[in-house]
């Protein structure tokens, strides 16, 4: 996108980050944008400025696949709010089920509240501003599904969110019918692959189950936005689903081996950033 003076709407600085408010008109279908931008991680999150009856972003789109998964989403959560992209289409899609989101930086979500339609009020939504590990150590509740989108740069995702501890901080906040939804950014194949590699193997020492879809499987060296996917049940899923968009996703399963001859990511040990600038 074009990032010049004549398209910032809004630009402020909070505690962690310079943010703007920026225009601009999608690519595809013409349609007018609003996007959030950070210095550290490029654009974060958009919205269609005419109407908000859709989500941007594909990968945001995935996120839908939890209810293929998990068809009975009471509780969810999702740690990264931004501008609250993906919990306005969970609310909208699941009258009066509940969904709490983590994000770190309140300035986000005031910013989400003004420009991108975010009804802080939502009686099915519980907001928490701090890290995401954080809550995750203390939480006690129990979640038929979690969301992860959470970065600290425009590839990666903070280290303490991808470790084998936070994993199973995750498996333990999920219910027996449970499932963890996580976009990550690496390819699936070549030198730009192994925090993929490194995660697979770390969601897979922790989860019975875990299945990657990348949005751009024709081209494996790709740096692109992979849905990692991590089930608490060990009762094997069907990949196919009546509805059209959902089973889409589900024709986009990775099904050639992942390499995990690379170390699993703890609190002790995670060059998240590394792998993936190296």
């Amino acid at each position: 996108m074009l990032f010049n003076e004549d398209n910032i709407v809004l630009e402020v600085d909070s505690l962690y980050d310079r943010i703007f408010v920026t225009e601009d008109i999608h690519y595809q279908t013409k349609r007018p944008l609003l996007y959030i931008m950070n210095n550290s991680s490029g654009i974060q999150s958009g919205m269609f400025a005419d109407k908000d009856d859709d989500l941007v972003f594909e990968y945001t789109r995935f996120y839908r696949l939890g209810d293929h998964f998990n068809p009975n989403i009471e509780n969810a959560l999702m740690i990264g709010g931004c501008g609250y992209s993906y919990p306005k289409d969970f609310l909208k899609s699941h009258p009066g089920k509940k969904m709490d989101v983590v994000e770190i930086d309140e300035a986000m979500t005031k910013i989400a509240e003004q420009y991108f339609h975010l009804d802080t009020n939502h009686p099915d939504l519980n907001i928490y501003h701090e890290d995401g590990r954080t809550f995750l150590n203390r939480n006690n509740k129990k979640y038929d599904a979690i969301y992860i989108d959470a970065f600290n740069s425009a590839t990666a995702i903070p280290y303490q969110l991808t470790t084998q501890e936070s994993m199973k901080k995750k498996y333990d906040s999920l219910n027996e019918e449970g499932v963890m939804i996580m976009n990550i950014i690496a390819s699936i194949n070549g030198p730009k692959s192994k925090f993929l590699q490194a995660e697979y193997k770390t969601v897979s020492s922790i989860f019975p189950q875990t299945y990657v879809f990348p949005l751009h499987i024709e081209n494996e060296k790709t740096v692109q936005n992979i849905v990692m996917i991590g089930i608490k049940s060990d009762k094997k899923p069907s990949f196919n689903n009546p509805d059209p968009e959902l089973n889409r996703f589900l024709s986009m399963l990775y099904k050639k081996e992942i390499s995990t001859n690379i170390a699993i990511l703890t609190d002790d040990f995670a060059p998240v950033e590394y792998y993936l600038n190296n």
